[in-house]
């Protein structure tokens, strides 16, 4: 077969294109398309399949291998020029790189996989590089170098860079780090220096600049608002006897130690003693109060052992107060004491009001028989004396001797 003129590759599709359709028809023909000449070669009547494989030729023809770029270029001796003879030998070899390429095409229906890596076009944040036919706003996109991006309805959702992965502020209600069966509860931005934690779209935990805080934001380091009971935490969890925290507690605010308070009444954390210490708010006292050995989580029985008020410092539950103790201390000189005689010396107590309890001490080795006492005779001055009820004199030696006041 010859070619009367030049086609162009489209012309040459158009004309066998025209010869399936009427093959396809059922007309059996012995009739060229009009540029085409009969050689002496078999007839060109052709099945459909024939021509079906004539016209796969004739685009083997314009083909060429891909590039690495994915261009592609005719194969040798294409286009074919004016008068050029169809043979087997050259037309069937065009068929090879045919086959070739549509083996290395991704099928769109996952009829093989990916040889080597697929590289997508940038995209941007209306027009992924990577994004769904059915959602065209949402897939992954390159928007710098080491930079990729998952969009989400074409905003940016997610980052990824060398440094690692960052991801959008997020929501109270919607943690931007949260779970699929629970996507309000997790860490979200709420502003600048501003992290927080929700629970259930509800904010619990709060960090910035000055600290943690627990049920709000702190003001300090560690700020606790919230409360289960009376009790705001528990350290030493699992321990023997754990410290606990509590406020607004029917006793006031304090610590227990094994001790926690559920709104109405001190409850054994594990089996052992406890103590409390308690600022009893009604009553303006640091009180200090044990309980005997108990149950994991029954009532304590609490006793008072100590109360530090407005008063001053009381010993027991009812108790007198003590508003101060003062000492005071002064050199004794040693010398011989008559039966039925005192050595005195003045000490001064800064401080000390008249007639009140005193207390003596002294570091030397002292006789016996020699009793020590004490009195406040004036305001600020303490007599301290060793007196003799022996019926013979007995000698004091050099010392030190102090005198303790509780005023009351």
């Amino acid at each position: 077969m010859d070619l009367n003129t030049a086609l162009s590759p489209e012309q040459r599709i158009a004309n066998l294109e025209q010869l399936i359709a009427s093959l396809a028809a059922g007309k059996s023909t012995n009739k060229p398309p009009s540029r085409w000449q009969r050689i002496d070669k078999p007839s060109l009547v052709l099945r459909a399949s024939g021509a079906a494989i004539l016209l796969l030729a004739a685009f083997g023809a314009l083909m060429g291998p891909r590039n690495s770029a994915g261009s592609m270029s005719l194969v040798a001796g294409n286009p074919v020029i004016v008068g050029t003879t169809v043979a087997d030998t050259w037309a069937n070899s065009t068929m090879t790189d045919f086959q070739v390429e549509f083996s290395d095409s991704l099928s769109r229906s996952a009829k093989g996989g990916m040889l080597s890596n697929l590289q997508l076009a940038d995209g941007t944040v209306n027009v992924p590089g990577l994004d769904f036919v059915s959602e065209a706003g949402s897939g992954l996109r390159r928007a710098a170098v080491n930079d990729l991006r998952l969009v989400v309805n074409q905003l940016d959702v997610g980052q990824w860079t060398a440094n690692g992965y960052r991801t959008a502020a997020g929501a109270v209600a919607t943690p931007s780090f949260s779970w699929i069966a629970e996507t309000g509860t997790g860490w979200y931005r709420a502003g600048a220096g501003d992290i927080r934690f929700a629970v259930s779209g509800a904010d619990k935990q709060f960090l910035s600049a000055t600290g943690l805080g627990i049920g709000a934001a702190p003001t300090f380091p560690l700020d606790v608002a919230t409360f289960v009971g009376k009790t705001h935490a528990r350290f030493g969890v699992n321990t023997a006897n754990p410290l606990f925290v509590t406020s607004g507690s029917t006793s006031g605010i304090g610590l227990g130690y094994n001790l926690q308070h559920n709104g109405t009444n001190w409850l054994y954390d594990t089996t052992a003693t406890g103590a409390i210490a308690v600022w009893d708010t009604s009553a303006n006292s640091l009180d200090m109060y044990t309980a005997p050995s108990g149950t994991a989580g029954n009532a304590a029985t609490l006793t008072k052992r100590t109360s530090t008020n407005a008063n001053g410092f009381t010993i027991g539950a009812s108790g007198t107060a003590i508003s101060a103790s003062i000492r005071g201390t002064a050199s004794l000189t040693g010398g011989s004491i008559s039966a039925n005689s005192v050595q005195t010396i003045n000490i001064t107590v800064t401080g000390a009001a008249v007639g009140a309890e005193c207390s003596t001490g002294y570091s030397a080795v002292q006789s016996l028989s020699l009793i020590p006492s004490c009195r406040v005779t004036g305001s600020g001055v303490c007599i301290f004396a060793f007196s003799n009820y022996t019926t013979g004199a007995i000698s004091s030696v050099n010392d030190t001797v102090s005198c303790r006041v509780w005023n009351p």
